[in-house]
């Protein structure tokens, strides 16, 4: 019975998104294919159970490398698109695509505040609406927080602007090269992933070595 009333909801959901995707093609076809979008991202999520919070999580404190190991992977296929989009502007003489920024200890700074935060609540902004969308309630407290946050940030937003957004952008072919540039990064790519899944097999190897000691002490 909850089996049929939970396809009975998804069916009517599904007819809801569709009937207002089609209303926003009226509007605007851009607006339509955004909403789309989103559904089958959402959707692929969920599926998929991609998490940026559990790819640290799992890995710090399960020693679960798996979904580490899968982010690796997703950083290093965005790179060679992006590194593809951008090397092919340069190439024409166009304005190189993307969001520049500089970078620096603030960023750094940054990065270890958002890591604790997202371990603490379970999820980072992609995954709490997920999880909330999957009816999970106790994340409206994690998606209320990311709300206060980023209005917190837009009010002090101009005074922070000038110190660190307008700083000088980081772009590594441009130091480095195009050949230097996405030979260090796949390099770090490489070294990250080869230390992580050896210690992801280290621990493993450590577990098994003491599940056997238990049991030879259980057997005396």
């Amino acid at each position: 019975m909850k089996h049929k009333s939970q396809s009975m909801f998804f069916v009517i959901m599904l007819l809801i998104a569709l009937l207002f995707g089609f209303q926003l093609a009226r509007t605007g076809r851009l607006l339509a294919l955004n909403w789309f979008f989103g559904i089958a991202f959402g959707v692929v999520i969920h599926r998929s159970r991609f998490c940026f919070a559990g790819a640290f999580r799992d890995f710090f404190l399960f020693r679960d490398a798996a979904l580490t190991r899968a982010m690796i992977l997703v950083l290093a296929t965005t790179t060679l698109g992006f590194a593809a989009i951008q090397f092919h502007a340069y190439l024409q003489g166009a304005p190189i695509p993307g969001k520049l920024y500089p970078a620096g200890l603030n960023t750094a700074a940054g990065a270890v505040l958002f890591g604790i935060g997202m371990v603490i609540t379970g999820g980072c902004a992609c995954s709490s609406l997920a999880r909330l969308g999957e009816g999970f309630l106790l994340y409206t407290i994690t998606f209320t927080g990311l709300l206060i946050g980023s209005l917190v940030g837009v009010f002090h937003y101009s005074f922070w602007k000038p110190i660190f957004v307008d700083a000088d952008p980081i772009f590594l072919p441009a130091l480095l090269g195009w050949s230097a540039a996405l030979t260090t990064q796949f390099a770090l790519f490489g070294l990250i992933y080869y230390l992580v899944q050896s210690y992801e097999q280290q621990s493993i190897s450590l577990f098994r070595r003491g599940s056997r000691c238990r049991n030879s002490f259980w057997m005396f």
